[in-house]
């Protein structure tokens, strides 16, 4: 049972930051990984990342990283319940990126699941 995410690309808009950087942090349960650092307000990265659990939900936050010190650029959630329930198909999706209620940005990413089917509505 491995959700498999590619995280494509973004495009960034934080008014008033410096991008230096970006990285892509998703997090599914307990479990976190991130991309290597990109470049530019329209980074691209094509990394795939493979997780083993099973959460409703994937926490997705984008990071400008530079010598000093790490900064969130925004942060957004994809429901994931939908994909267990058509194992195997591939989709690709929008998250949006918000910082301090305002949006800032959003990645596209791939998602595949391949494990067993599971019921819309049941607890994943």
């Amino acid at each position: 049972m491995t959700l498999q995410i590619t995280v494509r690309e973004a495009q960034l808009n934080p008014t008033g930051m410096l991008v230096a950087n970006p990285y892509v942090s998703l997090r599914v349960g307990s479990s976190a990984q991130k991309t290597p650092p990109s470049s530019g307000t329209n980074p691209r990265w094509q990394t795939s990342l493979a997780f083993k659990a099973r959460d409703s939900t994937m926490k997705v936050e984008v990071w400008s990283t530079s010598a000093t010190s790490d900064e969130l650029i925004g942060e957004g959630h994809l429901n994931l319940t939908k994909y267990y329930s058509a194992p195997g198909s591939s989709q690709s999706e929008y998250v949006d990126l918000l910082r301090n209620g305002t949006i800032v940005g959003r990645v596209m990413m791939a998602v595949v699941y391949d494990g067993p089917p599971v019921n819309p509505g049941a607890t994943v």
